[in-house]
């Protein structure tokens, strides 16, 4: 007798016939992605770099009106991208919350050195641990799923209103205050607190998943 298909991408078992899995939505035979070489992407990300690191020793008010246009367009594709697709499940990857925390360290000491802006110690480190506990919480919206393939994640409405939450006080507060360099170096440990815990809680519910599944 032959076995009972299952998703791919949640583990649910599907009905012989079934198209999406009812479970997670995700197509019953997934159609193959034709993988990018990840050289071009770095030689992207790299050219992008220099390019940034010239501009800004050439004429730092242009690279900051550059940059304050290239932020508002992530902020816009941002937005649409996780309206979109928040439900969607997506592969928990070690390497690459890694990365993102350690690149949002790195943003953080890098514009912490362009701003100048008299922070006090006390404010840096609330802000940060004040974006840790809601990274973390934010977290936990998110429903982990083993799968074959790996970890996944889904986020629920509750995600979302987080995130919608989390977007809202820090552009509401920047309209009433005219975000300046004190406000926006406070904002930035929050938000990259917030980055730090939100990956962390991932990566250590992801391992506490997997050592479960493997102890049964």
């Amino acid at each position: 007798m032959p076995s009972q298909p299952k998703c791919t991408t949640c583990n649910t078992r599907l009905s012989n016939g079934d198209n999406f899995c009812l479970q997670c939505g995700a197509p019953a035979v997934p159609a193959t992605k034709k993988k990018r070489p990840l050289g071009n992407r770095y030689i992207i990300i790299g050219t992008v770099a220099i390019a940034g690191l010239l501009l800004f020793f050439l004429s730092r008010p242009l690279f900051f009106r550059m940059l304050s246009l290239g932020s508002t367009a992530l902020l816009i594709g941002t937005v649409t991208i996780m309206v979109i697709t928040f439900r969607k499940a997506k592969t928990v990857s070690a390497v690459s919350l890694t990365i993102s925390m350690l690149v949002s360290a790195f943003c953080l000491m890098i514009y912490s050195r362009l701003i100048n802006a008299d922070v006090s110690n006390l404010s840096s480190i609330m802000a940060l641990c004040s974006g840790l506990v809601i990274g973390v919480g934010w977290s936990l919206t998110s429903r982990l799923l083993l799968t074959p393939k790996g970890v996944k994640r889904r986020g629920g409405i509750g995600y979302l209103i987080v995130w919608g939450g989390i977007f809202a006080m820090n552009q509401i507060t920047s309209l009433v205050t005219g975000r300046p360099p004190r406000l926006a170096m406070v904002l930035l440990f929050m938000s990259s607190g917030l980055m730090i815990g939100h990956n962390l809680s991932l990566l250590m519910r992801s391992e506490r998943l997997k050592a479960r599944e493997s102890s049964l």
